[in-house]
């Protein structure tokens, strides 16, 4: 990774703030939301992509940004260290089998893809 490349904190439900949420409250809706991310790459971070997978290790859904909203993350306190699409949230129709362990995958994109973090 970049050296300015942070990675943050996913969690089930959709108020990443409270933090406190375990598991997923709809066997027909799967949310998850995060803060706490970070690039300086070429104006920061500009896209999501999620899947959800099982804990025997299959994945229920492809990589895809569908149900993500991105937001600025001030979970600093406004101290101006937030960072730009830092937090965000998901919610998409899903599926879910009762009693089913799952996790969700999370893939922050910069607004670059240069290995060395200059613009294409």
């Amino acid at each position: 990774g970049h050296d300015s490349d942070v990675a943050g904190n996913v969690y089930a439900g959709a108020d990443a703030d409270a933090g406190a949420v375990r598991a997923q409250t709809s066997e027909n809706v799967v949310t998850a939301s995060w803060v706490g991310f970070r690039s300086s790459q070429c104006g920061g971070l500009i896209r999501y992509e999620w899947a959800l997978l099982r804990r025997d290790a299959f994945a229920v859904t492809p990589m895809g940004s569908i149900g993500v909203l991105m937001r600025d993350d001030d979970s600093d306190g406004g101290n101006g260290n937030g960072g730009s699409n830092g937090a965000g949230s998901l919610q998409a129709l899903m599926h879910l089998e009762p009693g089913g362990v799952y996790a969700v995958e999370l893939t922050a994109t910069p607004g670059c893809t240069d290995p060395d973090g200059h613009p294409p």
